[in-house]
């Protein structure tokens, strides 16, 4: 049996409320932390906490570049030149990066022959 991603909860005559209800009644509780994280992403990336959740399951929740699965929360890696600063149209995510992954690709600002520069410099110390 799969294990419930929300704590168990009851009806008024004692009966296990199905997941699903429970997860639409925490998409509407504006106090609820599902609530506000679906919230930030629709207003950032222009997609849901469905979506996000969509992403991670098909990525196996791990980095799309390390292959390392974090505790933490995994970044929306998308096309800074498509969209303005303040966020993503929902179109140009690329995938869920861990912070280091995310970080390395800005500091390298996107740019594929710099990374293949970088790369080609450490190789050339390789023994």
């Amino acid at each position: 049996m799969a294990k419930r991603k929300f704590k168990n909860e009851y009806d008024e005559k004692g009966h296990l409320i199905p997941e699903k209800e429970i997860k639409k009644r925490k998409y509407k509780d504006p106090f609820h932390e599902i609530y506000r994280r679906d919230k930030l992403l629709k207003i950032q990336y222009n997609i849901s906490l469905e979506q996000y959740e969509e992403m991670f399951e098909r990525q196996n929740g791990v980095c799309a570049i390390c292959g390392i699965s974090k505790t933490e929360r995994l970044a929306i890696d998308h096309d800074h030149f498509c969209c303005d600063k303040k966020g993503s149209c929902g179109k140009c995510i690329r995938g869920l990066l861990c912070s280091k992954c995310n970080t390395g690709i800005a500091y390298f600002y996107d740019n594929i022959d710099l990374l293949l520069k970088a790369i080609n410099y450490l190789n050339s110390f390789k023994n």
